[in-house]
């Protein structure tokens, strides 16, 4: 036991000693960010890109491009006289009437190395009452591909109370860009050539993975409800009940409509669906649904046009209980405007489990009279919970997969001096009972102490510094005050890899601030929690309120210096494993643990509730015995290897898809593994289950019974032949498909024991 303590210890050691060394290579490539960064994000191929204000105050003018690494790929200045379009974006009026744009977010795509931008004047003269949008195609080495005008867009009277309806979205899906403008969805090649065009639509189409278009039809225009003060000129195309599909060619594949018109969303809700573009589409689509929110309700279309499951709300269901009396849908209180509005829960519209989410809010209200309920459905349409989210607990800083994230920070009554740094609590929420699941406390480490002067204070104190450069020529007068300690905090939430990440920053500094005398406290750093709030891993790094985290674990942050930091969880996660299988090698191998574990094997309550749900489960994957359990991922892991170890039971991946676990190989044959592997996925287990119930049934049935698109059929069906499941049944034209005679009774069984479970 001593010998296993102190080598254990000692490779712990070693393996966190190599992790050091490769996460501090990791920033060696840091790049500096050009002008002002307004707006940062991660394309598809986990290129940063960051859209910054250089030459212009009120336009983006400047890309640059950043890898997983840190270096700058490229860097591109928007020629003069053009800006990058932004998104829902209000005109600035000058005195003298002539107008140019607010910072927000530009409309941009990002797919296959090359990033597509529509770009307008960055400056209009008076009079002028439309403008030119041009889309630009930019290659993986910043530079121009090709040049494509759009359209010519209106522009409304500066008078008008109503913002300029400029709004342009771009989405680069395969060897397709598709640009929404002026309420058209325009397709084009990756060359620029304009394929096809829908007008009068209300919304960006929706593409999926194959290449099918669907978009929602414009009504005409109604009093746009939103806006404090509506005249005729606020007017705005609304959209209607109407949802229509398109093949990739352009021709009509199904037009369906709902029991109500289809309702806009709430501006905020749109980031969640676009990684660039700030537009949202309608309907939306997710987990091979399309979803339609309607002014009631919602409805739920297969991509074939067939409803799968409708839902209209009760008057009881949306009663908001409001303080003065009245809740209602739609409806007023006496002496104000107020009224209700439903829509998606704009963070998190639905989660894995097909769960969606909710909301029904009144507006236009005094702080004390808003009140927002959190309507949670179950994948058939079904109402399981109803909650009142109005305190500040529920508006959650980030959400994933049904659990809210939110970070209190330590009051400043409780700094007692210089180095007293506040803290603060990391807290998950399950969203839809609002109950808490796990609460981490940051206590702040790796403290520094400076002495601010002008070189120093921006990146120590932020936004707080520029009052200390203010009043730089004045502060010489402070040298004689006494000071108080003042003290600032920031923190920023995102989830990407399983993993939730945490960027925490603290600081306390003498105020009033005397340059050369005046000293500041600082610390901070980048946290990565489990699923289970366990902390996975602590990086100190001073980092700004920025941070982006890519689908592969590469996290971007910016520094006070204003370069682009990086490090990755897939090398944190590495260093992690490594001491994790060193452990057990010495566990299990070295000091002949093995044994003992095998004693001790049938008593583990974990280990036992696993077991029997593998039993009961056959073909489960480590998610869902982790779900079916209530047993944390990293426990699961551990007893499943223990289990494997004494052939108690058996890893399988002979779908192709995942790794499933059975009872010990002679329980069931590699036949049986295989049909059970593939009745766990939804959609192929419904195409065998008809298949038994139907032989020699055709690709167009099998794709209208199950409710999925033709070819999406045919690439199931082919699976199933190649694995030779299926026979193909065809002769000439005409597709039909059965159970091959050899897998007849695997299926049987499996659909008797599926069934059983």
């Amino acid at each position: 036991m001593v010998f296993e303590g102190v080598a254990v210890t000692l490779l712990i050691l070693l393996a966190f000693l190599m992790l050091a060394m490769l996460m501090g290579s990791m920033e060696s490539n840091s790049s500096a960010v050009a002008g002002n960064a307004i707006y940062t994000s991660v394309g598809p191929d986990n290129m940063l890109y960051i859209f910054s204000t250089d030459n212009n105050e009120y336009a983006i003018d400047h890309i640059q491009a950043i890898d997983s690494s840190g270096k700058q790929v490229w860097s591109f200045s928007i020629p003069s006289g053009s800006a990058l379009s932004q998104d829902c974006m209000p005109l600035y009026f000058y005195s003298d009437g002539s107008y140019s744009y607010s910072d927000l977010e530009p409309s941009v795509a990002a797919g296959n190395g090359v990033l597509y931008v529509s770009l307008m004047p960055s400056y209009v003269p008076v009079n002028s009452r439309s403008m030119n949008v041009t889309l630009m195609a930019i290659s993986d080495q910043g530079q121009v591909l090709w040049t494509k005008p759009i359209d010519s867009l209106a522009i409304p009277d500066p008078g008008l109370s109503n913002p300029f309806d400029g709004d342009v979205a771009i989405k680069a899906s395969g060897d397709r860009v598709y640009v929404f403008h002026d309420f058209n969805e325009t397709v084009l090649d990756s060359n620029g050539t304009v394929l096809w065009n829908v007008a009068n639509i209300s919304d960006p189409a929706v593409v999926d993975e194959n290449g099918y278009l669907y978009m929602v039809k414009s009504r005409p225009a109604v009093p746009n409800n939103y806006l404090a003060y509506n005249t005729p000129e606020t007017w705005i195309p609304q959209p209607s009940s109407t949802i229509d599909a398109y093949y990739p060619n352009g021709t009509l594949y199904w037009e369906n409509n709902t029991d109500d018109p289809i309702q806009d969303q709430d501006q905020t809700y749109y980031y969640y669906f676009t990684q660039i573009s700030g537009l949202h589409t309608m309907p939306i689509y997710y987990g091979g649904l399309l979803y339609a929110p309607t002014e009631s309700g919602i409805s739920v279309f297969y991509p074939n046009g067939t409803v799968k499951w409708e839902k209209s709300f009760t008057q009881d269901e949306l009663n908001l209980n409001l303080s003065a009396g009245i809740g209602q849908k739609p409806g007023t209180i006496p002496g104000q405007e107020t009224t209700t509005h439903l829509t998606l829960y704009y963070l998190m519209p639905f989660d894995s489990d097909g769960n969606v989410y909710m909301v029904n809010q009144n507006e236009f209200t005094f702080p004390q009279d808003h009140k927002v309920l959190m309507l949670t459905l179950n994948s058939t349409g079904a109402l399981v919970s109803r909650q009142d989210i109005s305190n500040s607990t529920a508006y959650y800083s980030y959400t994933s997969n049904g659990v809210g994230y939110n970070f209190d920070t330590q009051g400043t009554g409780n700094i007692t001096g210089l180095t007293d740094l506040q803290g603060g609590t990391l807290h998950a929420y399950d969203i839809k009972s609002g109950n808490g699941l796990w609460s981490y406390n940051i206590s702040v480490a790796d403290m520094n102490v400076v002495t601010l002067n002008l070189a120093n204070v921006r990146a120590i104190l932020g936004d707080a510094a520029e009052e200390a450069i203010d009043h730089y020529e004045l502060n010489i007068s402070y040298a004689g005050v006494e000071p108080t300690i003042d003290s600032g905090s920031s923190s920023n939430i995102m989830c990407g890899n399983g993993t939730v990440y945490l960027n925490f920053q603290s600081y306390n500094y003498e105020y009033p601030v005397v340059f050369g005398k005046s000293q500041a406290a600082y610390a901070g750093g980048i946290y990565a929690f489990a699923d289970n709030g366990s902390l996975l891993w602590y990086k100190s790094v001073r980092a700004q309120d920025f941070m982006q985290v890519t689908q592969n674990g590469t996290i971007f942050y910016q520094t006070p210096d204003g370069k682009i930091g990086v490090t990755s969880s897939g090398i944190v996660a590495a260093g992690f494993t490594l001491t994790a299988l060193v452990y057990l090698f010495l566990r299990f191998f070295c000091v002949g643990a093995v044994a003992r574990a095998k004693a001790r094997l049938n008593k583990n309550g974990n280990r036992i509730l696993i077991m029997d749900f593998v039993i009961i489960n056959p073909g489960c994957t480590l998610y869902e015995i982790a779900r079916g359990t209530g047993v944390n991922l990293g426990t699961v892991r551990y007893h499943l290897f223990i289990l494997g170890m004494n052939h108690k039971i058996v890893a399988s991946s002979i779908d192709g898809k995942y790794i499933r676990y059975f009872t010990n190989s002679n329980s069931y044959s590699p036949q049986q593994q295989l049909v059970i592997s593939l009745f766990r996925r939804d959609t192929v287990g419904k195409i065998l289950g008809l298949l038994d119930r139907r032989p020699g049934i055709s690709n167009v049935e099998i794709a209208g019974e199950v409710g999925i698109p033709e070819s999406i059929t045919s690439r199931y069906l082919k699976e199933l032949s190649e694995k030779g499941v299926v026979k193909n049944l065809s002769s000439g034209r005409e597709r039909a498909y059965s159970i091959d005679e050899a897998y007849r009774g695997h299926v049987a069984d499996a659909l008797k024991r599926l069934k059983a479970i």
